[in-house]
């Protein structure tokens, strides 16, 4: 009778995910302009708003930079 032995190998990938700091300002219904500071891991500015805009009621929101930690 034959036995086999299945040998898994795994290999442990380490992602090194690299973090933004982004400063900007949104705008309220008033047209009130508040500034705002996130740290983020995507650079995309369209997602950055979209971030901004689930956390504070806005109408407008404008990127001004977006740096490496």
């Amino acid at each position: 009778m034959l036995t086999s032995i299945m040998v898994i190998q795994t290999n442990l990938f380490f992602i090194m995910a690299q973090f933004f700091d982004v400063t900007g300002t949104w705008h309220d219904y008033r047209g009130v302009r508040h500034n705002f500071s996130i740290e983020t891991d995507t650079a995309e500015r369209r997602l950055i708003k979209q971030i901004v805009g689930e956390q504070y009621p806005t109408e407008r929101v404008v990127v001004y930079t977006i740096r490496p930690q």
